[in-house]
Parts: structure tokens; C-alpha cells; sequence
């Protein structure tokens, strides 16, 4: 866990899930080759195994994927074309990055055969980089990546941002730009629907917007992602309020900086799909 620190939405802390695998020295493409190798033939044979063709990152465990992000990440930024117009101090790649077809060159596979059977692996590489706020992917094939600076001690854990307003993936600076956009967005999406909005984030009530029109009135926790998969963080109290309020919805605004989506969820529809990932403990002092 990194130390408390302040972010732009008040005190808050940052807690850094790091793989089974954490690496001590950076990777660097070419020495990437032999892991990278061995990760995909073992994932295609555990797939094989399985009755399937093609390798996905549930053929695999937590330190291959982590690998596989980390040299991902290596191999985007030797694409790196300028600065990223989304988020000072990015950088963008070119539109045809070609991940794919590298994953297929590191294991040795043809292109034809191994498009096909690397396809989903790519995909879903790309939904955990966006996921752990490393990249932000436009909409659609052959479209620039923006890739977050690169820190050559760091490794594909996860970033996770705790503050008053909620929680959310990556650090305080970019998790704070995403849920501005988002709130933004719901907000100008409601009023055009005739609903009046009232910001309560600074409340703690458990959502973020009071929206009202007429006699009807709803609780909508807000919540911004980069990339196109809809996989949010909520705090105990979030969690709490959407199983005892009836008014509470979730409203998901995902690629909320490039081609916003909005979705909407219900609360039970919510509490089903939820799953805990941090527990707080508060342990008692003890005397040696």
C-alpha cells in the first residue's frame, strides 16, 4: 500500500495490487521474447486441453497475465508517434499498433493461424490495460492507443484509488478526470430528459446525483471508465445503500473520454454481479 496522500477530490489513499510475479528489473522487448513464448504455447495447450482453439486470459494464470501486460505495454510505446491529446503527459501511438500480429511473431506462430487463435487474447489485453488505466483505446480497429507514462519499475498489478467521493481504478490525478467526464455527461443526460440534478458526492449518502422529475426521484451513483468494459469499484457504503435504497441506480459512462456510453443498472442487477476485492481491517494492538 502506498502512503495516504491528498487527491483531487480530498484526502484519499492509493492502494497498489501488484502479481505473484513482480519483477524487481524492467523488461525490455527483446528480452520479452523467451516468456512471452513460453506463456502463449502453455496457454494454447491448457486451451487445447479444454476442447478450445483459441487462447484467452483465462487459460492462463495471475503472473502470465501480468507478463503478458507488461510486455504489451513495452511493445505499444516502441509505436509512440507524440503526445497524447486525452492526458498531459501520455503519449499516442500509431493507429495500427499491430499486437496482435507481434504476440503471433513471439510464439512463433503464422499470421493466418495465429490471428485467429491470438484474437480474443488481444482483445481482453486490451480491456485490462484500459481496466488498470495503462492505455486508453479509441473506438474501433486501427485507431490510436494513448499509453499512460511509463515507469520502468512498475509491473501489470492494479491501481486502486480510495477517496471520500469513492473508489475507482488508476491513480487520484487520472481517476478524478474520468469521473468528471462522467458526472458531466450523466448530468447534461438528464436535464435533457427533463430531470432536475442535484450533486450530493460530497454527502457520503452512497450515490452521487439526486435526479428528480416530477414526483419520481432517483439516486445515481456515477461512475467513469476509460476503456469499453463496464468493471467499477464501489465503496462498503455504495454497496450498502444500492441493497437497502430502491431509488438507488448505477449509471456506467464508459470510454468516458473519448466516445462516452452511457449504461444504467439496477440495484440487484448490481449486487448480483458484485464480488469483494479489498476488505478493511482493523486489527488490535498487541503488546510483544
Amino acid at each position: 500500500m502506498r502512503e495516504q496522500r491528498p487527491g483531487p477530490s480530498g484526502p484519499g489513499f492509493v492502494v497498489t495490487f501488484l502479481p505473484l510475479s513482480s519483477r524487481a528489473e524492467p523488461s525490455v522487448v527483446e528480452n520479452s521474447r523467451m516468456a512471452v513464448t513460453d506463456i502463449i504455447h502453455a496457454g494454447l495447450g491448457r486451451a487445447s486441453s479444454a476442447g478450445e482453439t483459441r487462447l484467452r486470459t483465462r487459460h492462463l494464470n495471475e503472473a502470465e497475465v501480468a507478463e503478458l501486460l507488461d510486455a504489451s505495454v513495452e511493445f505499444l510505446s516502441t509505436k509512440i508517434t507524440g503526445p497524447s491529446t486525452l492526458r498531459e503527459g501520455w503519449s499516442t501511438t500509431s493507429g495500427v499498433p499491430g499486437l496482435r500480429r507481434w504476440l503471433a511473431e513471439q510464439a512463433g506462430l503464422r499470421d493466418d493461424d495465429g490471428g485467429d487463435r491470438l484474437r480474443r487474447l488481444r482483445t481482453e489485453i486490451y480491456d485490462l490495460l484500459e481496466e488498470r488505466d495503462r492505455i486508453i483505446k479509441g473506438v474501433g480497429h486501427n485507431v490510436p492507443i494513448h499509453l499512460a507514462p511509463h515507469d520502468p519499475g512498475a509491473s501489470g498489478g492494479e491501481i486502486i484509488t480510495i477517496t471520500p467521493r469513492g473508489a475507482g481504478y488508476g491513480d487520484p490525478v487520472s481517476n478524478a478526470q474520468v469521473e468528471l467526464a462522467a458526472v458531466t455527461v450523466v448530468e447534461r443526460e438528464c436535464r435533457r430528459g427533463g430531470w432536475s440534478v442535484d450533486d450530493v458526492s460530497s454527502q457520503n449518502l452512497g450515490w452521487d446525483l439526486t435526479a428528480t422529475r416530477g414526483r419520481t426521484v432517483q439516486h445515481l451513483e456515477v461512475k467513469g471508465v476509460s476503456g469499453a468494459k463496464p468493471t467499477i469499484l464501489l465503496t462498503r457504503n455504495e454497496h450498502n445503500t444500492a441493497a437497502k435504497d430502491p431509488s438507488w441506480l448505477l449509471v456506467v459512462v464508459t470510454q468516458a473520454l473519448t466516445a462516452p456510453t452511457v449504461s444504467r443498472y439496477d440495484a440487484a442487477e448490481v449486487l448480483r454481479c458484485s464480488a469483494p476485492q479489498l476488505y478493511r481491517v482493523a486489527l488490535p494492538q498487541t503488546h510483544a
